[in-house]
């Protein structure tokens, strides 16, 4: 049996490091913090391949004297408290005493200071939580923090670090998160000696906003500033027309501390409920102020947790503040941003107008029709021009049921004459991967469309329901594959090239993967140092919608890493996104084409998230319901 001994100090400063330093974006948050608690008013980061070369953070804040610099390397070493009681009335960011050590445990640091009050300055330099040199130099005020070697003597941690642009991605996102919440403070950031942004430290946060997101997006930002009690909420929030893929753009701080808190999150998205779409989020930039002993700080190392005395008056708090600040607002969408919607509005308006009813059907499904003429058949057709279905020379057992019904009528929408948008001859002179159904799949003829979401269909056997978005997710994701696996690349070129507006973390993701991206068939190059232009994209993909779309994948894909899973993963994402939407009013034909093509895909069932493509009733279970006796 062993024996308890007490461990070295090297060994239990790699072990505390591992709680303290998980990646490089952990080094610089303890850096600028242990800045911001020094009360420097400018504060410099700069990383060197993504933080895995190297990492500087300058201020010019109070310093370290003299006696005190190799002090700041012993674990718990700290001038931020002196007993526990000041952990429930915590006035800084840092108070563990940790940051500094564990950071010189797993990598080699040199540390420059210099208090206003003093006239030389001191240099020390640590490896592996030994010190290797302190000595007097000249220097400006304030401490400059020099990390290298990172995870030098921790080679399982540094082999699982990620590429080189993801780090440096989580990087600016911490360091664009505490810049958000402390407008006060005049922030550089570099990489690789590229600025990649600087806020002017006016104090408001209106000009950070625009430093780091962009005058665009600050103008379509609303103030909100509440008190109920002691709980104070104060910051920018977005209208709903301007939102993201995910909650990356989500900035909170509690008393002065950025975190990451879920139900603050949940409940930022609950105040938006009906005004942004499902899968969609809000941008914010909040501070969340609360009386001393109402949070506790002291939940992990890294300080991102924070837990609340009353969690329940604070979220609820969270949500009114919000919501009732929305309601303030005119929340009419610009033009360019009411399209998606007005289209689709006016779709369900014409279609109907457009449909001769053959009998009574109830509210929200699409009958057949004897002759369907929506103005707006153009979308239709754009919706599912990638559809690659081969017309069958039998005839399809959906139009015997048709014309049986439609014999009076002289126009037929498969006899309609094409035009360089009609669906119908797109969809019979394309190529097509798999020419015949899959076997087992039933051979269905179409009835009409509910909600509008659900395709409705049936054979002798009974009644389908086919989601119209998880079968065309499952089209797209296996023509996508194909042509992953042919040598010809399938382009559609835009008649008009898109300038891509990307920030630094989408730039570095589509250089990254640009190779990948364009052999999927987007056509995107370099227009200028910091500009892509996108000039193409996949023909299957009609519905891409450029700028947008290619954007929120890249957010989408940030947490992605660069190995053999990367094509099915970007695949999957892509073919959701492009697929039709519930809510899209079909034409007959269209929703022909797409339950035909649906039985030539491989795994006609289920989308690639495995949500199944359609369900089924039969007779039986229908005379079950309706209580019939055979």
């Amino acid at each position: 049996m062993n024996k308890i001994i007490l461990l070295d100090e090297l060994t239990a400063g790699q072990i505390a490091a591992g709680e303290v330093v998980e990646r490089p974006v952990s080094v610089v948050k303890e850096l600028v913090e242990n800045s911001l608690d020094a009360g420097a008013d400018q504060i410099t980061i700069e990383i060197i391949e993504g933080g895995n070369s190297g990492i500087t953070v300058y201020d010019n804040g109070h310093g370290i004297s003299q006696e005190e610099v190799s002090l700041a390397f012993y674990r718990h070493a700290t001038s931020k408290i002196t007993s526990v009681n000041d952990l429930y009335s915590l006035s800084t960011l840092g108070f563990r005493g940790e940051a500094l050590s564990s950071i010189a445990a797993v990598s080699r640091v040199v540390l420059k200071t210099k208090p206003p009050s003093e006239k030389v300055g001191q240099r020390i330099e640590v490896k592996g939580s030994e010190v290797i040199s302190l000595q007097a130099v000249g220097c400006s005020s304030g401490t400059s923090v020099k990390v290298s070697d990172l995870f030098y003597n921790t080679p399982a941690r540094r082999k699982h670090l990620k590429s080189k642009g993801t780090e440096a991605g989580l990087v600016t996102g911490m360091v664009q998160n505490i810049a958000l919440l402390r407008p006060e403070i005049r922030f550089l950031f570099k990489h690789n000696d590229k600025t990649v942004f600087h806020t002017p430290g006016s104090g408001r946060l209106i000009d950070s906003i625009s430093a780091i997101y962009g005058v665009k997006t600050a103008r379509e930002m609303v103030e909100v500033n509440a008190t109920k009690g002691s709980i104070t909420l104060a910051g920018m929030i977005s209208k709903p027309s301007i939102n993201r893929a995910t909650r990356q753009y989500i900035s909170v701080a509690v008393n002065g501390r950025y975190v990451r808190n879920q139900l603050i999150n949940q409940a930022i998205d609950e105040a938006y409920g009906g005004l942004v779409l499902t899968g969609r989020h809000p941008m914010a930039v909040l501070k969340l102020s609360l009386g001393q002993g109402q949070v506790d700080a002291n939940i992990h190392p890294a300080k991102m947790e924070v837990r609340f005395d009353r969690e329940t008056e604070v979220i609820s708090f969270i949500k009114e503040v919000i919501r009732n600040q929305l309601k303030k607002e005119i929340l009419i969408p610009t033009y360019e941003q009411r399209g998606a919607a007005k289209r689709q509005h006016e779709q369900w308006n014409e279609s109907k107008s457009g449909t001769v009813w053959t009998e009574k059907y109830m509210d929200g499904v699409l009958p057949v029709q004897k002759h369907f003429e929506s103005k707006n058949k153009q979308q239709n057709e754009n919706i599912l021009s990638e559809f690659n279905v081969k017309t069958p020379a039998k005839k399809l057992q959906s139009d015997v049921f048709r014309d049986s019904i439609n014999d009076n009528s002289k126009t037929n929408t498969r006899e309609a004459s094409a035009s360089p948008y009609d669906i119908n001859a797109r969809i019979g002179n394309a190529k097509v991967q798999n020419s015949e159904p899959q076997t087992g799949f039933p051979f269905l003829h179409v009835i009409g469309q509910l909600a509008p979401t659900y395709i409705i269909a049936a054979d002798p056997d009974g009644l389908y329901i086919l989601d119209q978005h998880a079968a065309h997710e499952r089209i797209i994701f296996e023509n996508l594959l194909a042509m992953m696996d042919s040598e010809q690349k399938e382009t559609q070129m835009l008649l008009t090239p898109v300038s891509l507006e990307l920030d630094y973390k989408s730039r570095v993701l589509l250089q990254e993967n640009l190779w990948d991206i364009r052999n999927l068939g987007f056509e995107v190059e370099e227009f200028g140092a910091d500009t892509y232009v996108l000039r193409g994209v996949p023909a299957h993909l009609s519905t891409f919608k450029g700028e947008h779309d290619l954007t929120d994948l890249l957010e989408e894909i940030s947490d992605l890493k660069k190995d053999k899973d990367f094509y099915l993963a970007f695949t999957i994402r892509l073919a959701c996104r492009t697929a039709i939407k519930s809510g899209e009013v079909l034409s007959l034909s269209a929703m022909d084409a797409l339950v035909q093509q649906l039985s030539c895909t491989n795994e006609p069932y289920t989308c690639p998230h495995g949500r199944p493509t359609l369900v089924k009733l039969t007779q039986q279970e229908l005379t079950q319901m309706f209580k019939r006796t055979n």
